[in-house]
């Protein structure tokens, strides 16, 4: 099943703001976008 609209990282996120959308969301994984 996919998620709508899932939450995304680009590659300017930092590893502390990855984790903290991670943590709030209760993710194991988050996709990094380039575009």
């Amino acid at each position: 099943v996919m998620t709508h609209n899932p939450e995304c990282a680009t590659l300017q996120t930092t590893i502390l703001d990855a984790l903290h959308i991670m943590h709030d969301g209760k993710f194991l994984h988050l996709p990094v976008v380039d575009k």
